[in-house]
């Protein structure tokens, strides 16, 4: 009879945490949608936004969902950046960086050393390096047209021509792959 009674204690529980799972995956939905649609109605820098990407992030963090993280943290770090709170958007962009190395993702680098190296430029540092950085690792894109449309993809190899890849155009972050400037 006990050992029935953990059983059902047990299920109960496993019921009751899959119901917070699933509560916690629409929520983090409705913050996702919320989230560009404060950006587009109320100023950049009004205190919704910043609520709504903190929870965002932290249901994120609950619910391991790395790639949404991600964006929670760019928006994150854009609201801090309006509010010329430059350490606080330092720290979000580090960690969007840390979080597209974890992801391995080439346009989450790029647009994580995008974010870290005009934070520090903003606040004076030497961001160089960084953007630097951003460049150099995997982060030319390439974007070839199909039948649905413009698609752009990380292009791991930086030589890639038109001669290679008909149809596709490279580019580097910041110059035009034939501007011949290096």
């Amino acid at each position: 009879m006990s050992k029935q009674l953990t059983n059902s204690a047990e299920a109960w529980r496993w019921s009751r945490r899959c119901r917070i799972c699933e509560r916690a995956a629409r929520e983090l939905d409705l913050q996702m949608a919320l989230g560009p649609a404060l950006f587009t109605t109320k100023s950049y820098s009004h205190p919704d936004i910043g609520r709504t990407y903190a929870r965002a992030w932290e249901l994120c963090r609950q619910l391991d969902d790395y790639s949404r993280e991600f964006t929670a943290l760019r928006g994150l770090h854009l609201y801090h950046v309006n509010l010329l709170e430059m350490e606080k958007a330092q720290h979000f962009a580090e960690e969007a960086l840390r979080m597209a190395e974890r992801l391995d993702d080439a346009a989450r680098l790029v647009g994580a050393h995008t974010m870290l190296g005009h934070t520090l430029s903003s606040v004076g540092s030497s961001s160089r390096r960084v953007l630097t950085r951003g460049r150099a690792s995997s982060c030319s894109i390439r974007t070839c047209s199909s039948r649905t449309g413009r698609v752009p993809t990380p292009a791991c190899h930086a030589k890639a021509s038109r001669r290679r890849f008909p149809g596709c155009s490279v580019t580097r972050i910041g110059r035009p792959m034939n501007s011949g400037q290096r």
